[in-house]
């Protein structure tokens, strides 16, 4: 029914209602809302297929070229940040003068998955480690028991039943080592997965940063960057800025001593700060 809306009242309509839509039908919904951003045109209705073909070829062209400001349409997915995501990149890659805040939001939300991903890394390399400590355990608390039995039997020179015992003790030593080597395995696995999920983010950001067509507010995408600590962009934001000062004072508060010397070697003869304060 939206889609068949004159562009207006497509607007009008998903600016009432489009959160809940989002909320209730996500992926229908943020495409709708970035055909209404980058370039509306209303779908024919069914049993009006024969108007619209009789409708004149300027005016067709006129809804083609309507697009809604994206920045209204961002507090419709307060619940559903990765369609946001996609909503803001479908909008900076198809229209070229989208709004800073466009921009802005599109960094943060890069910025903030990046740090749930690194998040989600540490909780699962913990967790994983305590699995594997508890089979180790478990392999250490087999063998203690197993030389107790071997010790007991030489005393008690039951030689049979000490070597039927070994056996039993071996296969179960065996199959904690195979649960050790799936662990492991899976364990690599998923964690590369996740390392690949954080580099993707952290290369769109400073992609993203460093595109020249990318619209964005400087001092606040330096805010950014530096609240979630995201040192390729704080080094190019400071960069870009002019703050060669602010370069320096960081590599000094990392304890890169080799970087602090080129650093100052690089910007020795530059502008100062100051014009840029």
């Amino acid at each position: 029914y939206i889609e068949a809306l004159p562009f207006d009242d497509a607007k009008s309509f998903l600016l009432r209602y489009g959160k809940i839509l989002v909320t209730n039908f996500p992926e229908r919904t943020t495409k709708l809302l970035i055909s209404l951003c980058v370039g509306y045109k209303p779908k024919p209705k069914k049993n009006n297929k024969e108007q619209q073909q009789q409708q004149p070829q300027a005016a067709t062209e006129r809804e083609i070229l309507e697009r809604a400001k994206g920045e209204l349409y961002i507090q419709c997915f307060a619940d559903k940040k990765p369609f946001l995501l996609h909503f803001l990149e479908a909008i900076t890659m198809k229209v070229m003068d989208y709004s800073s805040i466009i921009g802005n939001t599109l960094i943060e939300l890069y910025l903030d998955a990046t740090e749930v991903k690194e998040v989600g890394k540490q909780s699962y390399i913990i967790d994983q480690n305590k699995k594997l400590a508890k089979l180790q355990e478990k392999k250490a608390s087999n063998n203690n028991s197993k030389q107790q039995a071997i010790d007991s039997s030489q005393k008690k020179g039951e030689a049979e039943d000490d070597d039927e015992q070994q056996d039993d003790q071996e296969d179960e030593d065996e199959d904690i080592e195979e649960k050790e080597r799936i662990l492991q395995k899976h364990f690599q696995h998923n964690l590369g997965a996740l390392q690949h999920d954080i580099q993707e983010l952290q290369d769109k950001t400073i992609h993203f940063l460093k595109n020249r067509d990318a619209k964005y507010n400087d001092r606040h995408a330096l805010v950014l960057v530096q609240s979630h600590n995201f040192k390729p962009g704080i080094l190019y934001m400071y960069e870009k800025l002019g703050l060669h000062h602010d370069i320096i004072n960081y590599y000094m508060d990392i304890g890169d001593h080799k970087e602090v010397i080129e650093a100052c070697k690089q910007y020795a003869n530059k502008p100062g700060d100051s014009q840029n304060m």
